[in-house]
């Protein structure tokens, strides 16, 4: 199995729903976890219509919060408890074996009232012992080296982090890719990049998934990267995808020189019969529009993994004047381009 936590930032923007459609056809997650829908039970159904699945929302209060999980239907899954910072569940993998939990947790982003988020923790603990995994955006670091910026995180809130995961009897998975799953997109001096996503588990629960592996994923110049846990080992995944039926693309009908491109092919055929001709001009305007795309459009699926490899690069880099303006730009065509594949 495959779980998928993101601080998605909103459901609204086009791209992030962009970015939520590709996680979902490239992984086939059974469980997916956002947090800061800022949406309400409307947006959780049209996911659940959407993608086939199971999913319980938690609403926004105004334009903050807000959680949705959703799981394939093939998932064993029971809610145990919600709340505006967390989903609990039980998850059964056969029939006859003993159940694991999953709890999806947003970390209050109020400095002050963190706290509370260990307190619901230690409280999630002691509810159960079965094995537990947590995961999503605790809104704190474990350790200095986990943020970059000029000013230093208090120790006093690293520590009762540390402390609530010794209570809790829960540690970290590790990971694979960049270090740091949140930026908060300002300009040098003032960016601030820190590892605030991640999944922690108890012993048995890693006992239970030796293979277990968990992979930052690319943010798309989006504030916090997707978490992919992957329960077991796993092919590599192509991002091409099954091979696509040929359709006629919603955004070439603004262009201007689309209606010539089609009469042109349209025109050619030999003398075969009326059903042939038919079929040759067919094939024709598809092979021109297909050319004509690529000429005109660009690749589309193509640019988007050139601009999302360069936009990651850039995440590890220094901040700099040069970088950030060259980041801005390229993040715009990024958005600009998953717009386009959104109506494709």
């Amino acid at each position: 199995m495959k779980i998928i936590c993101w601080n998605c930032q909103g459901l609204g923007p086009p791209w992030t729903v962009c970015t939520l459609n590709e996680l979902i056809r490239l992984y086939d997650p059974g469980l997916v976890f956002l947090s800061e829908t800022k949406c309400r039970n409307r947006k959780c159904e049209y996911l659940k219509e959407k993608y086939n699945m199971y999913g319980i929302n938690v609403d926004a209060r105004g334009k903050s919060g807000g959680l949705i999980l959703l799981w394939r239907k093939d998932v064993n899954l029971v809610i145990q408890s919600f709340s505006s910072s967390h989903i609990d569940t039980s998850i059964v993998s056969e029939i006859g074996e003993a159940g694991w939990r999953f709890t999806g947790i947003y970390g209050q982003p109020d400095a002050a009232r963190r706290g509370e988020t260990w307190q619901l923790l230690k409280h999630l603990s002691r509810l159960s012992s079965r094995s537990w995994v947590c995961a999503g955006d605790f809104n704190e670091i474990m350790c200095q080296e986990e943020k970059s910026g000029k000013i230093m995180r208090p120790w006093r809130h690293i520590e009762a982090f540390r402390e609530c995961m010794t209570d809790c009897n829960l540690t970290d998975l590790g990971f694979q890719g960049h270090l740091f799953t949140w930026c908060n997109m300002r300009e040098p001096p003032k960016t601030v990049n820190a590892r605030l996503d991640r999944p922690v588990a108890t012993p048995d629960w890693r006992l239970r998934f030796p293979h277990a592996c968990v992979t930052h994923l690319p943010r798309r110049g989006l504030d916090h990267c997707p978490l992919l846990l992957q329960l077991e080992p796993g092919p590599n995944v192509d991002r091409k995808g099954p091979k696509k039926f040929f359709r006629f693309e919603a955004m070439w009908s603004r262009a201007s020189d689309c209606e010539d491109v089609i009469r042109k092919f349209w025109s050619g055929g030999d003398d075969s019969c009326a059903g042939e001709r038919v079929w040759q001009r067919l094939q024709a305007v598809r092979g021109g529009l297909n050319d004509w795309d690529k000429t005109c459009f660009g690749h589309v699926g193509r640019r988007i993994q050139e601009l999302e490899k360069k936009l990651e690069s850039k995440s590890g880099e220094p901040a700099s004047g040069a970088n950030w303006a060259e980041y801005r730009r390229d993040k715009k065509e990024l958005e600009e381009l998953l717009n386009r594949e959104e109506t494709m």
